[in-house]
């Protein structure tokens, strides 16, 4: 167990370093942190889902989706939002909203997909391929949840659910890179697996693919700043606390309640043990949520997510 520890810090070791590189960037000012980020929208409009495409149109969903692990994934999502909403009683709309985009939505795609890959070579052959598969495949239906579940948690504190409310923060869901991206990429796996192997589009795609776990981890770290948690600490702890370890874990038990296999079980754990996504603070902007606390949540599970990731992943596969 020792040893498998020790493999997996190593293949993990990038993603300290880079997203330590990303904050020392931002320090001296060769990474932009906050306003027009053109570094950040080349990830997200371009590389990341170029990534995604690749990744979904080379798995063969009829054979890596597990009913069981997307189940587990959704259900530890929804129940997130419930019990954070009786939880969240006293707070204001905003902050409420706030707290349950902070311990529901993960960042499956920026952080995930890069520990996974890392993780991965450690395995044998066949279960890191079958991890690497499943993953791609979870996430495909994961970042539609997320996206939806994110819109309904911003606005059901404030006049609860309306239908203009729904419809206008709905209606950006469709422009989404990331759920184009793995609607595309699903697709040409269901037309035929490997579509885009052997050929130049294909050979692009994994051109720009490759630039986007480098990237996520640079510009993720970029916007670690740890000030933003001191205003809030207990509030911004105990959603963290629910956020890497307490979500992951219930994931866990319905994984196993459900009979998922292996490689399915450590790809939806993995995914809900990540770090808020970063794409809840402008969201919070847009529907009425504090940005600064789930800013400040961002940031702390991002700055926390390599040492719990590494727990739980020593704990799955070891």
């Amino acid at each position: 167990m020792l040893s498998h520890v020790l493999d997996l810090t190593l293949a993990l070791a990038p993603v300290f370093l880079l997203l330590a590189l990303g904050r020392g960037l931002a320090a001296v000012r060769l990474l932009p942190t906050g306003g027009a980020d053109p570094l950040g929208a080349l990830l997200y409009w371009v590389a990341l889902p170029a990534r995604l495409i690749t990744e979904v149109a080379r798995t063969d969903l009829r054979a890596t989706a597990s009913p069981e692990a997307i189940a587990a994934g959704v259900l530890s999502f929804a129940a997130a939002l419930v019990a954070g909403w009786f939880a969240t009683g006293r707070m204001t709309p905003e902050e409420r909203g706030a707290a349950l985009n902070g311990m529901a939505r993960a960042n499956g795609a920026f952080v995930g997909l890069p520990v996974i890959a890392l993780a991965a070579t450690t395995l044998p052959a066949g279960l890191g391929g079958a991890l690497t598969a499943s993953y791609a495949t979870t996430l495909t239906v994961m970042v539609v949840v997320f996206n939806v579940g994110s819109v309904i948690a911003y606005r059901l504190p404030h006049h609860g659910v309306t239908w203009v409310g729904l419809r206008t923060a709905l209606g950006k869901l469709p422009r989404n890179p990331l759920i184009l991206a793995c609607l595309t990429g699903a697709t040409l796996a269901w037309i035929q697996p490997g579509l885009l192997t052997g050929n130049a589009l294909g050979q692009t795609l994994d051109l720009l693919g490759a630039a986007a776990v480098p990237l996520a981890l640079l510009t993720t770290g970029a916007k670690i700043d740890l000030h933003l948690a001191r205003a809030r600490p207990l509030a911004v702890g105990l959603i963290t606390l629910a956020k890497l370890v307490l979500v992951p874990l219930m994931t866990w038990g319905l994984c196993g309640a459900f009979g998922a296999s292996l490689p399915a079980t450590v790809a939806v754990v993995v995914m809900m043990a990540c770090p808020t996504a970063i794409a809840a603070g402008p969201m919070a902007r847009l529907l009425g949520g504090d940005e600064r606390l789930v800013v400040a949540v961002v940031v702390t599970s991002t700055a926390l997510a390599p040492l719990t990731l590494l727990g739980w992943l020593a704990v799955l596969t070891g």
